[in-house]
This record gives structure tokens, C-alpha cells and sequence, in this order.
């Protein structure tokens, strides 16, 4: 998982979508963490909690989440990013459906923000060292974004001022060189102004708009491991949707 969120565009990827499908015929390198995220939203008396499940190759990332009282349920829906192109996929199994849209960041794959947002300023404070999470060194960042953002439900939007901030403990590729494993150009430097480029393994995240909600997301498994390529084929008898994550398809 990695550090930061961006807008979101409309774009679509066909050839993208058939390479993926034509690699699907063993395993690769690659990443499988679990991590518990819990969300308390203002007027809501206890909070969520849920596994997040992700594997990770050089090539494309999936994402799914279930409800932490039900770890062995299936998901009902799951996200893919394919690496190069930045396009994102939401697989909806029980509406049978593919919700397919572009991010200008390859960020952390889900959840993605609920709509797209015009960043008015941002921030980054390095924090010093932080606590070793799953056996792995640490480095605290704190970032402040700013930024408008139109949210509403049944068409009907608003436009509103939102503040994130978020504390996140990194473990990087400089201090972690076995993270580094499979990461394309790993020492390159981090963007100026942007968080150090590695794995999220822990962060607090504090947003205001449309109503103030704290998430919690912690590590609680890291392994490198062979991945099945088949995890990222999309459904070819799923209908397919184009638009902005947090509409409905």
C-alpha cells in the first residue's frame, strides 16, 4: 500500500484489460498483506471494522474488504489497478457488474475517495522513527491536505471545504531492503514535497467532509509470495460501466 490519494478521471484500457487476461495462466512474484480497518463516523455509535485482503505484482494490484465478524465470508465486491495504465476496476459479484474509471495516483487501491477533489494545498511533515510493525523499520509522515470537494447522493451535490490529515508509519525501501523486492527502480527518490516511497503499515486518518471520520488501518500480515495471475482477470460476463467510484453503475 502506498501513501497519498488523487482525483479521479474517466478513462478506459481495453489493451490493458487483454494483456492481463493473456498472462493469466500461472503465479509471479509478488506481495499478499492483510490489515484490519476500522472507521468511526460522527452520529454513528460504534465503529466498522474490516479485513482488507490485497496481493500485489508488478503488474497489478487487488483489493477486497469484508466485515472483520465474518473473515471466511466472501467478498461481494473487490477492486483491481493495473499498474501501468492507473485504471481501476470495482467488481460488484452479487450485481454482477465492473465499474471501470482511471486514478491520476497509484495509491492505496481501496477504499478510493467517494469523489474526485480539487487539492487546494498540501503538506508533508516528516515525524522521525516510528514503531516496527510486522518485523519492519518505521518512519512517521504526517500530511495535510486541503482541498474542495462535492459530495450528495441521488445527483445532488454540494461543494465543501475538506481537511485530511493523516499520520502514516512507513516502512521503506532505504530502511527495508527486502521490500524492495520486485519494486521497480527502488531507490529511486521519493517526489519532493510527497511522502518516502514503501509500504503504509500503519495509519490514522482523519477527514471533516461530509462528516468528520477517523479510519484506522494496521498491518497485521506481510508476506512475499507467488501470486495467481487468475486474481486479476475481470469477469467477461460482468457488465461493464464507466464513471466515478461512489456513484452508483
Amino acid at each position: 500500500m502506498f501513501g497519498g490519494m488523487r482525483s479521479f478521471t474517466v478513462m478506459i484500457f481495453a489493451a490493458g484489460t487483454l494483456a492481463l487476461q493473456l498472462a493469466a495462466q500461472g503465479t509471479v512474484p509478488g506481495w499478499y498483506t492483510e490489515e484490519l480497518e476500522v472507521v468511526a463516523t460522527a452520529g454513528h455509535p460504534t465503529a466498522s471494522r474490516f479485513l482488507v485482503r490485497t496481493w500485489r505484482t508488478a503488474d497489478a494490484t487487488r483489493s477486497e474488504r469484508v466485515d472483520e465478524r465474518l473473515p471466511m465470508m466472501k467478498a461481494l465486491e473487490y477492486s483491481i489497478i493495473h499498474t501501468a495504465s492507473r485504471t481501476q476496476f470495482r467488481v460488484n459479484t452479487a450485481q454482477r457488474t465492473i465499474l471501470e474509471f482511471t486514478s491520476g495516483d497509484s495509491a492505496t487501491p481501496y477504499p478510493a475517495p467517494a469523489l474526485p477533489r480539487r487539492v487546494l494545498s498540501q503538506s508533508v511533515e516528516a515525524m522521525g522513527s516510528g514503531d516496527s510493525i510486522v518485523g519492519y523499520r518505521t518512519r512517521r509522515v504526517r500530511e495535510r491536505i486541503v482541498a474542495r470537494v462535492p459530495y450528495g447522493v441521488n445527483g445532488k451535490f454540494s461543494n465543501a471545504v475538506d481537511t485530511s490529515v493523516s499520520v502514516r508509519w512507513i516502512a521503506t525501501y532505504a530502511d527495508n531492503p527486502k521490500l524492495a523486492v520486485g519494486v521497480k527502480h527502488a531507490d529511486k527518490p521519493a517526489i519532493a514535497g510527497a511522502p518516502p516511497r514503501g509500504f503504509v503499515l500503519r495509519s490514522e486518518t482523519t477527514r471533516t467532509v461530509p462528516r468528520r471520520m477517523v479510519t484506522h488501518l494496521e498491518v497485521q500480515r506481510l508476506e512475499h509470495r507467488p501470486i495467481n495471475t487468475v486474481l486479476f482477470v475481470l469477469p467477461d460476463d460482468y457488465r461493464r460501466t464507466s464513471g466515478v467510484p461512489g456513484t452508483r453503475p
